[in-house]
């Protein structure tokens, strides 16, 4: 967890790849979560590879952290 601090606070932004797991789609696990959470205290910018995830009980959270979600397109990253 230290190293991906670290990481963190020497980049702009993160990048979330989003896949299903557990036949959720766009999952974020509590890990992830927790980057996010590191990310967004340090105004770097979140970016999803894809949508939104949902029916997780925690997405109240994700959602007030604003990331921008790609669709898949990389060439979204602004």
């Amino acid at each position: 967890m230290h190293e991906h601090y670290r990481n963190i606070l020497e980049s702009d932004a993160v990048l979330i790849v989003n896949l299903e797991k557990n036949g959720i789609q766009n999952y974020i696990g509590g890990n992830v979560l927790m980057e996010m959470g590191q990310a967004y205290v340090n105004n770097k910018g979140i970016y999803f590879l894809n949508d939104m995830p949902t029916g997780l009980p925690y997405i109240d959270e994700i959602e007030a952290m604003d990331p921008i979600c790609l669709q898949g397109n990389l060439a979204n990253i602004t």
